[in-house]
């Protein structure tokens, strides 16, 4: 693209793009996708069947000049597959591709609770905040990387994910107040902790084999990377339905032992045991709370969630008082709830607002000034839309012990989870992958990332 010539043997040098190979296509069901797969990789297998050989014409079925069949992710579809560069190039020729809007942000929910106060920000906003529908924060992901959406709040566990896949980090939220006064950029952490009842004189991090536990959600930081991390580091196990005796960890099978202590929303219009979001009652930080007062013996949670939960003495809470719990320290040590600086799983990087290198300066443009119409003000007047607050239930759309949110200056996920999240996400790279972690480091010709 430099206007030079070179010899055709110089085609990496000299090209117009790197596009994927080509693929077998079937319909959208996992099982038909699955059988498809075998057979074919069957068929090559086969020193008799010769795929790639068209004796009687050219390319016929596969091009002559392919080697194998590799098999691509169920959770790649075709417009992952292809990449949103070469997507946009393709629609640009039919029917072309509108430039995404300057002046609003597509943010990405991931509940209906958090649909309706991104309805309630749409209104206060004056529509600089439009609002995409999903149900998780991988489809969250997957939206923004398709070009439907352009951010979303995500815990550390997903931005690891996000940044395997080509999101950056642009807004961190901020829990302490003080590091929200004068301007600039500030650094956002919390610690994991693991939480027991004062009344449980045995238990210690030492002897949690076969305990009932209580997790905030499937690769979330606090609640599943970290005490995951620990204990594949310590004891070789990666399968926690092994290790602990009944869990809830929304998210998990449902049929897993994992998912045994969860209680969905108890209602009877659709399953939700087990969902990795609202819709299950022991979802989330207060969720993973309220299963070890109802069920469990230890949560998994960040170091504020017990004082949240004492001060907001829900009726699942009555009465009880921070001197009812303890904290588990990975000496084998237990400590009151007060000492988490000193008895605590790992520090970890606060939550942050992903979206793509494309949209990222759009994106904090528009969340500062959203921060200075609708965010924490110090004299506690009435505001029609908090961005920070939701209404009775807790952490929609943004933590609630959010005081403010600061732009990130570091421009890729590395640099922003640090070195012990990573150590810790490390331990874990030999357990199973999630699919859209499989399906973001399948692509042959997309080029490493730094995340």
């Amino acid at each position: 693209m430099d206007n030079t010539r070179r010899p055709i043997s110089e085609y990496e040098k000299c090209s117009w793009a790197r596009v994927p190979s080509h693929a077998v296509m079937c319909v959208n069901d996992e099982a038909k996708a699955k059988a498809i797969t075998d057979f074919l990789l069957q068929a090559q297998s086969k020193s008799d069947c010769k795929l790639f050989d068209s004796s009687h014409g050219k390319d016929l079925m596969f091009k002559d000049s392919a080697k194998s069949l590799i098999p691509i992710p169920f959770k790649v579809d075709a417009a992952m597959y292809l990449g949103k560069e070469l997507t946009d190039a393709i629609k640009a020729i039919s029917t072309g591709v509108e430039e995404p809007p300057k002046d609003k942000i597509r943010w990405c929910t991931q509940s209906k609770e958090e649909k309706s106060k991104c309805d309630t920000w749409t209104i206060a906003s004056e529509g600089a905040i439009e609002c995409v529908e999903a149900s998780l924060a991988e489809e969250c992901i997957t939206k923004i990387l398709k070009g439907d959406a352009d951010a979303v709040t995500l815990d550390g566990g997903y931005l690891y994910t996000a940044g395997v896949c080509g999101l950056i980090p642009a807004m961190a939220e901020i829990y302490d107040a003080d590091k929200c006064k004068g301007t600039g950029t500030a650094a956002g952490s919390y610690y994991a902790v693991a939480v027991v009842k004062a009344s449980d004189k045995t238990i210690s991090w030492n002897n949690l084999k076969d305990k009932k536990s209580c997790h905030t959600g499937v690769e979330r930081t606090a609640g599943w990377v970290i005490p995951a991390g620990h204990i594949k580091k310590e004891h070789g196990i990666c399968d926690l339905s092994t290790y602990f005796k009944e869990s809830c960890a929304p998210g998990a099978n449902v049929t897993s032992s994992l998912c045994k202590l969860c209680a969905g929303d108890q209602k009877s219009l659709e399953d939700t045991k087990c969902s990795a979001n609202n819709k299950e009652l022991y979802y989330g930080y207060h969720g993973a709370i309220r299963c070890l007062v109802e069920k469990g013996d230890v949560a998994f949670v960040k170091d504020a969630t017990i004082f949240e939960a004492i001060k907001d003495a829900p009726d699942w809470l009555k009465n009880k008082k921070l001197d009812d719990y303890r904290l588990l320290c990975r000496d084998g040590s237990i400590r009151p709830v007060t000492e988490y600086k000193d008895c605590h799983l790992a520090l970890v990087p606060s939550h942050v607002v992903a979206t793509t290198p494309t949209r990222r300066d759009v994106v904090v443009r528009i969340l500062k000034e959203q921060q200075r119409l609708y965010g924490r003000k110090d004299d506690k007047s009435f505001q029609f839309f908090n961005m920070f607050d939701s209404a009775g239930l807790r952490d929609l759309l943004f933590k609630s012990t959010t005081q403010c949110l600061r732009e990130v200056t570091v421009s890729n996920m590395n640099d922003y989870l640090g070195q012990e999240y990573l150590d810790a996400v490390s331990s874990l790279s030999s357990c199973a992958q999630s699919e859209l972690l499989k399906a973001c480091t399948f692509h042959t010709c997309k080029p490493s990332l730094k995340v």
